[in-house]
């Protein structure tokens, strides 16, 4: 999904299908800018090569009938940056190109240990060539400890202590996600059902302005929220 603030204006951010009336996104995309509809267009490795649909016509653009910022979201220090926008229609599941990603709803989930673990952040965004790629993109990342993202952004932090709690981060590298859409997804592999699934930690939230910095990638940490997301949700 990606997300159009404005009439007349480019997409400007990411999100994830939850359902098919629910996008899960940044709560600062949704702030002082009117969000007027999504685009759904997750493609990936086959989505586009035949079917009965065909690529382009299973592009779905839907309007905004909500935007659901966090109550507790607040600035220069990023603090709840979760948001929900609901969508005026529900989105075609039946399509090859839409699908919605599975949360940690399990309390194994809300409670795994995923510090040194792998990630990978989902994307449409050709970073080294700066234009939007027609297929989904992942960037790997690594995991750090919050402490050690605290130590990092209170160095030289203007507005006061940065504070970590409810917040994920990891690396940033060439190919990390400090130039991805804020909203987008962070995921790992967990196991969901009868078999392994990717499963969103994490909301891309803020970052260094540029890559390969010591600075790290910061998130929103999905499990802590699962309850506002589950209370906020309606049919």
């Amino acid at each position: 999904m990606k997300a159009n603030r404005s009439k007349g204006t480019p997409f400007q951010c990411a999100g994830s299908l939850i359902n098919e009336r629910y996008v899960l996104t940044a709560a600062h995309c949704l702030s002082g800018w009117e969000v007027v509809g999504v685009k759904i267009r997750v493609y990936g490795d086959t989505d586009c090569q035949g079917g009965s649909f065909g690529c382009e016509a299973s592009i779905q653009d839907i309007l905004i009938e909500e935007a659901i910022p966090h109550p507790g979201f607040s600035k220069p220090v990023i603090r709840n940056d979760i948001g929900l926008l609901r969508l005026k229609n529900p989105v075609n599941l039946l399509f090859n190109n839409a699908g919605t990603v599975c949360l940690p709803v399990t309390r194994s989930m809300r409670h795994r240990n995923i510090v040194g673990q792998p990630a990978t952040v989902a994307h449409m965004e050709n970073l080294e060539k700066s234009y939007e790629s027609a297929t989904l993109l992942y960037i790997n990342v690594s995991i750090y400890t919050a402490q050690y993202c605290q130590e990092q952004y209170d160095r030289n932090r203007k507005h006061g202590e940065d504070d970590m709690s409810n917040k994920i981060c990891t690396d940033s590298s060439s190919k990390g996600s400090c130039q991805v859409y804020s909203g987008a997804p962070l995921m790992l592999w967990d196991r969901f059902g009868d078999r392994d699934r990717f499963i969103q930690y994490g909301i891309v939230s803020y970052g260094p302005n540029r890559c390969t910095t010591l600075f790290p990638e910061v998130y929103t940490d999905v499990t802590k929220y699962m309850a506002w997301i589950l209370n906020t949700i309606k049919p």
